[in-house]
């Protein structure tokens, strides 16, 4: 099982835009068959950025394939996505802002 990582911050688009193109694209083309999307939050809060690579998604039309919060006993920022090839897209975002290097 693969896990696709990708680093965010809820006001750098480039990053946002990797999750995307590098991430959720690598799932949904099947070059990763199994596994879900995990992103490693370094600035913001989860609902923000994810609000953010929504807006992203909106701009280019693929608005059925938004990442939505989902109720999970173990996790707080647990999300889900849908795709029409794939089905559901799962993604787990850990917050790592307030760790000090």
């Amino acid at each position: 099982m693969f896990y696709g990582s990708k680093k965010a911050k809820r006001k750098d688009s480039d990053l946002k835009g990797a999750y995307i193109n590098e991430g959720m694209d690598r799932f949904i083309s099947e070059k990763y068959p199994l596994g879900c999307m995990i992103g490693y939050l370094l600035e913001g809060k989860p609902d923000e950025t994810i609000k953010g690579i929504n807006s992203l998604l909106e701009k280019h039309k693929r608005n059925t394939e938004i990442i939505l919060l989902k109720e999970h006993d173990l996790f707080n920022a647990y999300y889900e996505s849908n795709h029409s090839d794939i089905g559901t897209l799962k993604h787990l975002i850990f917050d790592f802002t307030n760790i000090s290097y």
